[in-house]
C-alpha cells in the first residue's frame, strides 16, 4: 500500500489537505496499470463520517484517521 497525505510538511496544518490531489493519484494509478496497489488517503479525517465520504469521493482503498 501507499499512503498519500494531501499537503506537504512545510504547509503543516496551515491549509486543508488536498483531496483532489489524492484522487488524482488513485485515478492515474489505475490508468498507468498500478490499480492493484492499495492507496490510503490521509489528511483532515476526524470522524467516521468524513472517512466514509472521502473513501467514496476519492476512490481510495482506505483512510488514516487523526
Amino acid at each position: 500500500a501507499i499512503t498519500i497525505h494531501g499537503r506537504t510538511a512545510q504547509q503543516g496544518y496551515s491549509k486543508p489537505a488536498d483531496w483532489d490531489l489524492i484522487q488524482k493519484v488513485v485515478q492515474e494509478g489505475y490508468e498507468e496499470g498500478f490499480g492493484d496497489i492499495p492507496v490510503v488517503g490521509n489528511g483532515d479525517i476526524l470522524t467516521h463520517y468524513e472517512a466514509t465520504r472521502r473513501i467514496q469521493e476519492s476512490s481510495v482503498d482506505s483512510v488514516m484517521v487523526g
